[in-house]
């Protein structure tokens, strides 16, 4: 995307309060560039009052004057930096949260496919963002009117050594622009990619640890993180040379203009003297300058080497996301049972994974749904829970179909679910238990009856801390049968009418998996639970057993049942 393109979408994309921010902050630059040229109007009053003046006090005014100006152009200044470094820091904090506000609303298949390495990458890149490319630009932007101001007036006053010098200096950035696209290339990778990349080597070293560990592949992980942060250190390296490099370069053009002012001045007649205030404002103009066009061509550089995670971020910004759940919907009324009619499922372009799915579960039953791997009964879970929408055939409760988000999500609310793999934030165990209600406020009684029900009180009696010990980052504190019985019980204190057991005690021995299965037990009907799980043992109790075979639904009867 060329840089006038990102800029229309950065503008499109700005609220209505950051773009009163912009118009504020141009106004401010106007009136620091009022301001710079100003005060260089005033230095050469004061210059030449000076070599002319014959008493004192003739100074006076010009000298005050003077003053004026600078202390006006100082307060300008740091009214413009204050504003334009509040505003690229306040667009980075709504970009980071609507990225972030977009990932968590992605529909759920799409969000299972994409790497969670592009979202670390894009929020650990807000810091680029800030300092290499939108403080880049505003800096750039300002340094450009300003020297636009100063440019057009020591043209004014000196156009004989000043022609020559913007002549100069339009060769010198030019070749630079032209060395550093050649440099960098079209054909190479960002440095956003290159980003990316190491972030990735990081996120599959650490998610792989065990395995990376027990194969002894330590060395290629480390090289491969080496490699790729030599790329991506490297690239910063070069783009950072072609922003400020040039700035010694133009720092000896001016010491030459100055020297050949300098002379051409004293060759006049009346030798030096006379041109003392275009000396002066030539002088004070050019070490404004140089600043100006350093920032002014460094900060274009930097930016146009860090827009791809502008670019980035702006697509990131503008992806499709469902619209954010009401919490406070009411939820679908379940008083008789679940239904899917004629459900068909397919992922891409794929073989269907389920087929012609007829299937009713009533309201308090206990339903196991097993399967080989692969055979579809994540699919089918998925439906059933509302996370994806079949391709054929309809979600129906109590006879109502649920085709639009709201009922989704108002169904859900019904939901209560535990996962193979539980994640318990590092907090007490009464803060997790409590902290997945949508009923709040928190209810002392309901947490007791939750963690009654979910088995937990003759363990939390016997620590001297009880219900506020912390579980751990990842409930890391606690054994495995531990976790999953504070996510039932964190399941329980939600008062949903339905449980769902995704593999719950897959991971657990015989002995911790029937005290979790007598805790279904004691629920008795007051519950509707699913049980997806691979292991006879938790089959215990259930109504029905759905078995998930190609795609296809078959009810059996339980072992035992009359």
């Amino acid at each position: 995307m060329s840089p006038a393109a990102l800029l229309a979408t950065l503008w499109r994309v700005l609220p209505a309060r950051r773009r009163r921010t912009v118009g504020l902050t141009t106004g401010v630059m106007l009136i620091a560039a009022a301001a710079e040229l100003g005060t260089l109007i005033a230095l050469k009053e004061f210059l030449t009052t000076v070599v002319h003046a014959v008493d004192q006090r003739q100074l006076l005014v010009p000298s005050l004057v003077f003053a004026g100006s600078a202390i006006a152009l100082a307060g300008a200044r740091l009214a413009t930096l204050k504003l334009q470094d509040g505003f690229v820091l306040a667009f980075a904090g709504d970009a980071s949260s609507e990225i972030f506000s977009r990932a968590l609303r992605q529909p759920y298949l799409q969000h299972v496919k994409r790497e969670s390495a592009e979202l670390f990458a894009a929020l650990e890149d807000m810091q680029r963002l800030v300092n290499g490319a939108l403080g880049p630009l505003a800096q750039a932007l300002v340094s450009a009117a300003l020297a636009t101001v100063l440019l057009a007036y020591l043209l004014v006053i000196a156009p004989i050594v000043v022609l020559p010098v913007l002549g100069l200096l339009a060769l010198l950035y030019g070749s630079l622009s032209v060395w550093a696209t050649r440099r960098t290339g079209h054909g190479l990778p960002t440095l956003q990619a290159l980003a990316v990349r190491r972030l990735h080597v990081v996120h599959e070293a650490q998610s792989g640890f065990r395995d990376l560990v027990l194969s002894h592949e330590q060395s290629r992980a480390t090289e491969q993180f080496r490699q790729a942060e030599a790329d991506y250190r490297s690239r910063q390296a070069s783009d950072r040379f072609a922003a400020l490099g040039p700035r010694h370069v133009v720092e000896l053009v001016v010491v030459l203009v100055a020297v050949a002012l300098v002379w051409l001045l004293s060759s006049r007649t009346g030798g030096l003297i006379p041109g003392i205030p275009v000396i002066g404002v030539a002088a004070l103009g050019m070490q404004r300058l140089l600043p100006m066009i350093n920032g002014s061509h460094a900060g274009w550089r930097l930016f146009k080497a860090n827009s791809d995670v502008l670019a980035q971020t702006l697509r990131l910004m503008q992806r499709p996301a469902l619209p954010m759940p009401q919490v406070s919907a009411a939820a679908v009324p379940f008083e008789r049972s679940i239904t899917l009619e004629q459900v068909e499922m397919r992922y891409d372009d794929r073989e269907l994974v389920l087929r012609h799915v007829d299937l009713t579960i009533h309201k308090g039953e206990r339903v196991a749904i097993v399967g080989p791997s692969g055979s579809g009964k994540t699919s089918l879970l998925d439906i059933l829970l509302g996370l994806v929408a079949p391709t054929a055939g309809r979600l129906l409760v109590d006879g109502v179909p649920l085709d639009s988000h709201e009922r989704l999500w108002a169904w859900q609310r019904q939901l209560a679910c535990v996962a193979q793999n539980v994640y318990l934030r590092d907090a007490s165990v009464r803060d997790v238990v409590m902290d997945s209600a949508v009923n709040s406020p928190v209810n002392a009684a309901q947490f007791d009856s939750a963690v009654r029900g979910a088995g937990l009180g003759p363990w939390l009696a016997s620590l001297p801390s009880g219900a506020d010990t912390r579980v751990g980052d990842g409930g890391v504190l606690l054994s495995g049968g531990q976790r999953q019985r504070i996510a039932i019980a964190r399941a329980l204190y939600r008062q949903a009418p339905v449980l769902v057991l995704d593999e719950a005690t897959s991971q657990l021995d015989a002995a911790t998996e029937a005290g979790i299965l007598d805790t279904l037990d004691a629920l008795g009907a007051s519950m509707t639970i699913l049980i997806v799980t691979h292991r006879d043992a938790a089959l215990r109790g259930c109504n029905r057993i759905l078995d998930v075979r190609h795609g296809s639904v078959v009810e059996r009867v339980p072992a035992g049942a009359p």
